[in-house]
């Protein structure tokens, strides 16, 4: 793992993309780390992978059907969906207010 400064990222973002290896770089701002970049393959399943390991709701239903002994892919399945659009529809609104 490595860290990098917020404001060097943000000025040497494709120069960190370009090197980046299998390693996370932890991003951090006023010495404290705030976010993190991880490499993801260009592929379906790694994207899916990061997904859901990284969306809380997500995880709490893997947990949840878990303890009851069943988990529904299809459920899975909607809610990941579900979530990529939100990320998306965030992602157009951003860039359209700038």
């Amino acid at each position: 793992m490595r860290t990098a400064t917020i404001r060097d990222v943000k000025q040497n973002l494709s120069r960190y993309i370009r090197n980046m290896d299998n390693r996370a770089i932890v991003i951090t701002k006023n010495g404290k780390p705030c976010a993190g970049l991880v490499r993801l393959e260009n592929n379906d399943s790694d994207i899916d992978d990061f997904l859901m390991a990284n969306d809380r709701k997500l995880v709490e239903l893997v947990h949840k059907s878990a303890r009851s002994g069943f988990v529904s892919s299809a459920s899975l399945k909607r809610e990941l969906a579900a979530d990529l659009r939100r990320a998306q529809r965030n992602d157009r609104k951003r860039r359209m207010s700038q």
